[in-house]
Formats: C-alpha cells, sequence, structure tokens
C-alpha cells in the first residue's frame, strides 16, 4: 500500500537532508525519490535539492523523467557528496541544474536555495513576458501584411491604368530600341538577351531564341519542350531566302493583337542580317576561343616564345603564378621572368626532352625548396615568319616529397615488421637479467666493490628495455585510443610546461602563438604529446650545442599553430644549430643520431613520425646549418574539428 505524505506547502523539496529537523526553510522535506515523485505531481517546486551519492543512476533517471514531465522550469540543487562524474554529468545533462554544493552542511546552503528560488521566480516572469510580446508581435505582423497586401492591389489598379495610357508609346519605343540592339549585337546570345528584355517589358514575352535553318531538329525540341507556351515562329529571310526562323514565346494567357504581330514581324526581318553577320563572325571567333580555352585550362605555367625565348604569350598559369600581366612580360626572356635568371638552363643536359631546375624560396617560417621540370618543344606555326617554342614549367617538388614520404612509410612499415619480431625475442630474456640484477643489488651494500658494476649494467638493461619498448610502438599501436577530441592548443602548452624546469634555468625561451579559437582533432592526447615532446627535445639540445662556443646565446623556440584551408598547420622552429645537409635526408632514419648514442637512442623523429602518421598527418624537417631547424605538422581536414567537443 503506497503511503501518501501530507498535501506539499512550499516552493522548495529537500530529498534525503540527514537532519531534516534542522532545515530552517520552510521547506518540504522527504527521504527517498518515491515520495519526491508524489510531491512534485501535486506540486511544481520552484527548487529541489538532490543528493546524488543516495540514489541510484536508475533511480535519479526515474526522477529525472518525472520532473520534467510536470515541471521542466524547476532549478535543481545537486549535494555532490561523491565522486560519482556518471551520475553528475547525467542530471546536468538531463536537468536545470542550478547549483552543485558538497554537502548539506556548507555554510551558503541556504543562500543557494533562496538563490535557486528568485532565479525560478525571474525566468517564470520572463517566460510569461516572452509570450505576452509573441502574441503582441504576431498581432502587428497580421497588420503589416494586411496593410501591404491592401497596397499592393492599389498599385496593380495604377500601373494597369497607365499601361493602357502608355500603350502607343511604348510600342514606338520598344521598335527603336530593338532596332538599335540588332545591329550593334555581336553574338547571338546578346541579341537574344537584349530582344528578350525589350519584348519582355513591351509584351510579357517569356523568351526570344533566333535559331538558323540547320538547327531544324532543336526547334522541334523547343517546340516539345515548351507546349505550356504559344510560341510564335516567323522566318528569317534575306533576298527572299530564309536563312532561319525567331521564335517568340508568350503565355498562353496572352493574346496578340494585330498591331503586336506587324511590331514583331519588323523585328524579325531586322534581325535576318544581323543573325547572317553574327555567324560568319563567330564562326571565325570561335576557333580562336577554343584554342585560347585549351592554352589556359592548363594549369601549369605554360609560355610561347621566339627561338631566343622571349615572351610572346602566355597562358593563365603563367601570369597566376607570376602576379605579372602579360604586357609586363611580353619580349622579356621567359627564364629571367620565371626563374629571374635567363641562364638557369644553359648547362644542363636535357633527359628525355626536359630540363629540371631547383630554387628555393620561404615557405611559412623555413626555406623550402623547389623543383620545376621544364619542358621546351618547337612549334609548327605557318603563318608566323620565326620559329615558336612552348616552354612548359611544371613544379613537381610535392610529386618529390609524396616519393620520400612513401618511401619513409615504407621503412615505417619495415621497421615495425623487423621490431615486432625482434623484441618478443629480446623481451623475456631481458626481463630475467633485469630481475636477477635486481635480486644482486639487494644483496650488496653501496660500498661494496661490484656494487657500481652490477648498477651500470642494471641501468644498461632497462635502457635496452626502453629501446625495445620504442620499437614495438611501431608494431603495434592502439586504435581504441584515437577517438579522443583533443583541443591542439592544450598539446603545445602540456609540452611546454614539461620543458619549462629544463629552459628556465638556461637562456632558452619558448614562445607560443596560437589563434583564440580552439583547433581540435580526433586522436590519442598522449601520443600527440609525447610527438611534439620529442621535437621540443630536439630543439633544446640544437640549441644548448651553440651553448658551448656561445654561452650567452639568446636561444629562442616557436610554435605557432594556425588553420589553413586543408585543414591545421602547427610549426616548431628553434635558432639552433640546424642539421647539416648530408643528415637531412636521414633525419626519420630509426636509430639514426648524430648525438652521443650512449644517451640518445635515434628513435625521437622516427616516433615523432609514425605517432603523427597515425593520427593522418604528416611531419617534414627543414633545416639550414647555424641557422635553425623548423618541423611542421600538419593535419588534414578529415581530423579537423573547429567546434568544441560536446559531453
Amino acid at each position: 500500500m503506497i503511503e501518501f505524505n501530507p498535501v506539499p506547502k512550499s516552493s522548495v523539496l529537500i530529498i534525503g537532508h540527514p537532519q531534516k529537523e534542522r532545515v530552517q526553510l520552510g521547506a518540504d522535506c522527504v527521504d527517498n525519490l518515491s515520495l519526491a515523485e508524489q510531491h512534485i505531481i501535486q506540486n511544481p517546486y520552484s527548487t529541489v535539492v538532490i543528493p546524488i551519492k543516495k540514489f541510484s543512476l536508475v533511480e535519479l533517471s526515474t526522477f529525472t523523467k518525472n520532473i520534467n514531465d510536470h515541471s521542466i522550469d524547476t532549478h535543481v540543487i545537486l549535494i555532490n557528496d561523491s565522486d560519482d562524474y556518471e551520475k553528475v554529468c547525467f542530471l546536468v545533462n538531463n536537468l536545470n541544474v542550478f547549483q552543485i554544493v558538497d554537502s548539506f552542511n556548507v555554510n551558503d546552503f541556504e543562500k543557494h536555495v533562496f538563490s535557486s528560488t528568485e532565479s525560478y521566480a525571474q525566468t517564470k516572469q520572463a517566460k510569461q513576458l516572452y509570450e505576452l510580446f509573441d502574441d503582441q508581435n504576431l498581432k502587428l505582423k497580421h497588420l503589416k501584411l494586411d496593410l501591404e497586401e491592401r497596397i499592393e492591389k492599389r498599385k496593380a489598379r495604377i500601373k494597369k491604368s497607365q499601361h493602357r495610357f502608355e500603350s502607343l508609346s511604348k510600342t514606338l519605343q520598344a521598335l527603336h530600341k530593338s532596332l538599335f540592339i540588332i545591329h550593334n549585337s555581336v553574338t547571338l546570345a546578346e541579341l537574344e538577351s537584349e530582344l528578350s528584355k525589350i519584348i519582355k517589358a513591351h509584351l510579357s514575352a517569356q523568351w526570344v531564341k533566333v535559331l538558323f535553318n540547320a538547327q531544324n531538329t532543336t526547334k522541334e525540341q523547343i517546340l516539345k519542350a515548351n507546349k505550356s507556351l504559344n510560341i510564335l515562329s516567323l522566318p528569317l529571310m534575306i533576298q527572299n531566302k530564309s536563312i532561319g526562323f525567331s521564335l517568340f514565346a508568350f503565355d498562353k494567357s496572352i493574346n496578340l493583337l494585330k498591331d503586336d504581330l506587324s511590331f514583331l514581324t519588323q523585328i524579325s526581318e531586322a534581325t535576318a542580317l544581323s543573325a547572317d553577320r553574327i555567324s560568319k563572325r563567330g564562326q571565325a571567333e570561335s576557333l580562336k576561343r577554343q584554342w585560347e580555352a585549351a592554352f589556359n585550362a592548363i594549369s601549369s605555367p605554360i609560355c610561347l616564345t621566339n627561338s631566343n625565348f622571349q615572351i610572346i604569350r602566355t597562358n593563365k598559369g603563367f601570369i597566376e603564378k607570376k602576379q605579372t600581366p602579360l604586357e609586363e612580360v611580353s619580349g622579356h626572356d621567359c627564364f629571367d621572368i620565371f626563374f629571374q635568371d635567363p641562364k638557369a638552363l644553359e648547362n644542363q643536359t636535357p633527359v628525355e626532352g626536359k630540363y629540371f631546375f631547383q630554387k628555393n624560396q620561404t615557405f611559412l617560417t623555413e626555406e623550402q625548396s623547389i623543383t620545376y621540370e621544364v619542358s621546351v618543344q618547337k612549334v609548327p606555326y605557318i603563318e608566323h615568319e620565326h620559329d615558336l617554342w612552348m616552354v612548359h614549367f611544371r613544379d613537381i617538388s610535392e610529386d618529390i616529397k609524396l616519393e620520400r614520404q612513401i618511401l619513409e612509410l615504407s621503412k615505417m612499415a619495415e621497421l615495425g615488421t623487423i621490431s615486432s619480431s625482434i623484441a618478443h625475442e629480446l623481451n623475456n630474456p631481458l626481463g630475467g637479467m633485469i630481475s636477477f640484477l635486481q635480486l644482486i643489488k639487494m644483496d650488496l651494500t653501496e660500498g661494496h666493490k661490484n656494487y657500481s658494476d652490477i648498477e651500470a649494467m642494471y641501468t644498461s638493461a632497462l635502457r635496452c628495455k626502453g629501446i625495445i619498448e620504442n620499437l614495438l610502438g611501431f608494431a603495434r599501436r592502439s586504435q581504441g585510443e584515437m577517438d579522443q577530441k583533443i583541443n591542439l592548443r592544450e598539446i603545445m602548452q602540456q609540452s611546454i610546461n614539461i620543458f619549462e624546469l629544463q629552459t628556465r634555468s638556461t637562456n632558452i625561451n619558448i614562445e607560443m602563438h596560437a589563434p583564440k579559437e580552439p583547433l581540435y582533432i580526433t586522436g590519442n592526447y598522449n601520443l600527440l604529446t609525447q610527438a611534439l615532446c620529442n621535437i621540443l627535445q630536439n630543439s633544446v639540445e640544437a640549441i644548448k650545442e651553440k651553448f658551448k662556443n656561445s654561452p650567452r646565446y639568446d636561444g629562442q623556440i616557436r610554435l605557432e599553430l594556425s588553420a589553413t584551408d586543408g585543414g591545421i598547420s602547427l610549426v616548431i622552429s628553434d635558432n639552433g644549430t640546424g642539421i647539416e645537409p648530408q643528415n637531412q635526408s636521414q633525419v626519420f632514419n630509426p636509430l639514426f643520431t648524430t648525438k652521443n648514442p650512449d644517451t640518445n637512442s635515434g628513435l625521437g623523429l622516427t616516433v615523432s613520425f609514425q605517432i603523427i602518421s597515425d593520427h593522418g598527418g604528416s611531419l617534414d624537417i627543414f633545416s639550414q646549418p647555424m641557422a635553425g631547424t623548423s618541423a611542421k605538422i600538419s593535419f588534414s581536414s578529415s581530423r579537423f574539428n573547429r567546434q568544441e567537443p560536446s559531453n
């Protein structure tokens, strides 16, 4: 049998208070959610206080539904006397939570209850005001629409009267405009468009088409497709010979008068001469446009030159690349314009008719080498008195970069296969060695003559274990951890914090530049932090190498995060010793290092490369000896999310 409490008499309901006799708020107090639900059915409370720890998630879920069914505006104060994050999140997401406090005993508990009750009252008042405002606004909208409708009707009546009065004058004006357009049109499309505007304004025509006799099939298709319209066909006559027809389309509701037909006949007679002229001119220009379209459709820079490689014509790609109009480059040496070097190909031997030229240009904060493939071919042109040459410049830097990335990825895949088999073979005996060395250390005192040797063996064994664990990282990467929503700004800050103590004691300054708007990707927080820390570690060590020759050297490390059209870019730059050119192609090779191999395994950049690749990104290294190094991390748009992840 269900026991009902007395009729609720307060606007505040407190559930499960341990000392409800001490409550001085005049609130209704109940011990469980079942009684609370009965009270809520009878009285929509302004504030409900719920202790989280006392009830299960199932009970809270049922109670939440009842609150939302009977009093969705009720403010809720949660007593968070446990660390149950799941319950807190559920209640915050499904109830109108006003405050979260630690217990019933906090000093400001009554103050929070009063604030909640006052907020509830303000919310109800605002809601009523909004409803009143919406009702008045709706009435005003209806009144506005009624007035606008009356105005439009009156305008229609005035327009109709004016149309009847000005009909004859408009016919003469329309004929004059039509003849002017017919004799000055350059293309049929222009002729049709302008005539359509004039005749549409005068006789409400839908459109005007001018067709030649060879387009009889097109005429039949137009007639078939526009059965809902009345289409008037008038012949185009030149010296009593038909060359085509003019089509005038009208709505079926429009009845043409005798004067209207006379007007359209005069238009058709004048159109015949103009259409014949336009047709002949169009045939000549069509061939020219086709050639220009094909020439400009090639995105790579192309230019036509004489035998001395002086520019005669360029395509659109050349102009966009050099940001210089044709008038300014015409007559100049194409290699001088494109490479600022007229002798760029002087000492080169072509490979299958192609030359290769490499130049440097600044890209972000690093200098990037760009390689161009230059094709030079002779163009037969009868009307030109001298030979013409076509010079084609193609940027193949991305192709070279892609080949290098494929090679690096194949190395990583091969390393993963090899390391997996090696690590499993070494882990078991190495584990036994470490265990026995620990036992031996426990039996020796620090003063024993063999203690230092055992300690060195133990340290070396742990180092070997660390290297093997790093190698195993390539062979097995947990995909279950790659679904976190990560703010890259937090990754940068976390990595800087790790190195802050190390750099604070030296003359190394780390700067971080990132947009205020968070940039999120999907991945693993710890792995990305490890990848960034490995790169920062290389930067710190490179600057410390400079300290050996210049102790007061001002070391600088700059991290710059930005959103690009293709995704996200993160550049880490330093002013350290840089990387020698002969070593730059090996920076991602496993176990390759230019430092002391006893303290550096050579896996730092290799691990970073693999982690970033697993996140769908790319890592590129740009360096100049004694000037510094820049590492550019790029993430594609598929990993990029500007919005903050939801709870």
